[in-house]
């Protein structure tokens, strides 16, 4: 995701593509000071308008004209299970396009009335809004945040809270819970 502000590049973010019709979500605070906004996937690029946003959860829904056969499943589950479970964050940060980190899930955590998974998995600058994927391909999460005071302190919103939201749509976007066959 890439963020213009007057007339200028402001911000780049990461996103996931959440349904086949180009409906990516990102994190409100990579979007929030952009007068437009552009979303590049793979070869294709679209310029993006903001569906919805909110500052809690931190949570931005864009429409695009992108258009894929596949996009990203949340996984809707949020039990003691996940903790543990190897996690992969697929981002941008600093700029290093399509950048893919491994960590563990470490926790769950919740912050201010939202759920988040604790994670080991590097986030930065640019990796906001990006999916936190399980083995299993499914998104558990969205990169979020992380604590400079210490080290892999990463936060992901989790995917059951983006489900719980009211930024899914059913009709459009696929979930499932852990260890359910596609």
């Amino acid at each position: 995701i890439v963020t213009f502000r007057g007339g200028k590049t402001a911000d780049l973010g990461s996103g996931l593509l959440v349904s086949p019709d180009g409906l990516v979500i990102t994190n409100n605070h990579v979007i929030e000071q952009a007068d437009n906004l552009a979303v590049k996937c793979g070869n294709q690029e679209s310029v993006a308008k903001v569906r919805r946003r909110s500052k809690t959860p931190d949570l931005a829904l864009l429409a695009t004209s992108l258009k894929v056969p596949e996009s990203f499943v949340l996984n809707e589950t949020y039990s003691q299970n996940l903790i543990g479970l190897d996690v992969f964050v697929i981002g941008n940060p600093y700029g290093l396009e399509g950048t893919f980190s491994t960590g563990v899930i470490s926790g769950l955590r919740e912050i201010d009335g939202v759920r988040y998974i604790q994670i080991s998995a590097p986030i930065s600058p640019g990796n906001s809004g990006g999916p936190v994927i399980l083995r299993d391909g499914t998104v558990i999460g969205v990169a979020t945040m992380g604590l400079k005071v210490g080290q892999n302190l990463n936060f992901a919103i989790t995917a059951a809270e983006v489900i719980a939201s009211g930024f899914f749509d059913a009709a459009r976007m696929k979930s499932r819970p852990l260890g359910a066959k596609p």
